[in-house]
């Protein structure tokens, strides 16, 4: 199932967060309201990527993240970095037609991002960004 198939394109919506579509307007009251641990389980569940993976790219140590009860709203830079990463991951899930494909090409060292996995790149915004632009290249056949 594609990501856009979820209904309502709610992927945090059991997490009691609404994630919608690309309403850049949303996500701000999203960031500014603090998302909760959930969500973070959930884009795992979703993706396929295990929460253990995804901390390793986000903004806090693993230790303090596993303190944080799964109702706990997280900071604003905690926050936006999580829905940056969803964007990305849901992106290249649509991309290659499934969380298992895309998991596989995402842990794989790629040559168009100097040998780099795809996925170490998520630790930060322009990482993302270039992640991103690749993963729009392949969907438009103009990957090199």
């Amino acid at each position: 199932m594609l990501m856009s198939e979820y209904p309502s394109n709610n992927i945090f919506r059991d997490a009691g967060v609404a994630y919608v579509s690309q309403n850049e307007a949303e996500k701000v009251k999203m960031v500014r309201a603090g998302l909760l641990k959930e969500s973070i389980e959930k884009l795992s569940e979703i993706t396929s990527i295990s929460v253990k993976d995804l901390v390793t790219v986000l903004p806090v140590s693993e230790r303090q993240f596993n303190r944080y009860d799964s109702n706990t709203r997280l900071k604003k830079d905690l926050s936006e970095h999580v829905l940056i990463i969803a964007d990305v991951l849901l992106k290249g899930t649509d991309v290659f037609g499934s969380p298992e494909k895309f998991k596989t090409w995402v842990f794989t060292p790629n040559t168009a991002l100097g040998s780099e996995k795809p996925f170490t790149l998520l630790d930060t915004s322009f990482g993302a960004a270039l992640v991103t632009d690749l993963l729009g290249r392949i969907e438009h056949g103009v990957y090199s």
